[in-house]
């Protein structure tokens, strides 16, 4: 087999391998996921595993990136849909119903309490800086720019519904609110902060 048709094939199983990565992080976390569990649960050898990723850490990295565009991907199909509402509004109110669904804030406290290196963290802060432009634009779609120096501006009104949306994973988390009760307040809460005009 040439160079060639061995690096496609590993990009190719790469896109097949990552959601499968991701959910044993969600799952154990980083410390007890081992590379022989994920090499399982992919189907494959752990030297398959190797030969497209250098270690463990290179895996969970790459789950993280996973995340962002999963997550989009799913937003930007919401927001597509039609409905008399806004998109920002339809896409408030489909979050509060299914937040949290795949779980996927464990891998990103996984990797803040267990991993301390700078390439994690790296990873981590490019997550939420981007998640936070996402937000801020859509915002700024919806309400256009502050009229009023004492209003939020739009990039403080996405960092407050992220930190909502971060409320509302510690609670599934510990069971501290039912399903309903955590969407009604992840709605709520979201849907006064982009209309506070």
């Amino acid at each position: 087999m040439s160079k060639l048709s061995t690096k496609k094939k590993g990009v190719e199983r790469k896109t097949e391998f990552v959601p499968v990565i991701a959910q044993a992080f969600v799952e154990s976390g980083f410390a007890r996921t081992t590379t022989a569990t994920i090499a399982r649960r992919c189907g494959v050898r752990e030297n398959e595993l190797y030969r497209i990723w250098p270690n463990k850490q290179s895996m969970f990295l790459e789950s993280i990136r996973f995340i962002f565009t999963t997550t989009l991907s799913h937003w930007q199909l919401q927001m597509q849909k039609p409905g008399k509402k806004s998109a920002v509004e339809r896409l408030i109110e489909h979050q509060s119903k299914d937040h949290g669904q795949k779980r996927f804030y464990r891998l990103v406290f996984s990797g803040l309490v267990e991993i301390d290196d700078r390439h994690t963290r790296r990873e981590l802060k490019k997550l939420y800086q981007d998640f936070h432009q996402r937000i801020t634009g859509f915002v700024r779609e919806f309400r256009g720019e502050p009229k009023r120096a004492q209003q939020l501006s739009n990039e403080e009104i996405a960092w407050t519904i992220m930190g909502i949306a971060s409320v509302v994973d510690i609670q599934r988390e510990l069971g501290l609110q039912s399903k309903k009760k955590r969407g009604a307040f992840m709605a709520r809460a979201s849907l006064k902060m982009i209309r506070s005009l």
